[in-house]
């Protein structure tokens, strides 16, 4: 989905970056593609806090897909 994929994935920047190319695919209407992003921001943030915002906001956006 992203070139130079393993880039982001070291990256902290990187998984807003594809929490972003999330919402976008959200608002483009491609629901498959936005799913797929939204799991890939999940697998990297699984040791985050759950209290973290962003993924607060972001269990709640990918529920509305749902």
């Amino acid at each position: 989905m992203v070139d130079n994929q393993h880039f982001l994935d070291n990256d902290p920047i990187g998984v807003v970056v594809r929490l972003d190319l999330a919402r976008a695919l959200v608002l483009s209407g491609d629901k498959t593609r936005a799913k797929a992003a939204y799991e890939g921001v999940f697998a990297l943030w699984k040791n985050a806090d759950p209290g973290f915002l962003l993924l607060k906001q972001a269990r709640a956006e990918y529920a509305k897909l749902q």
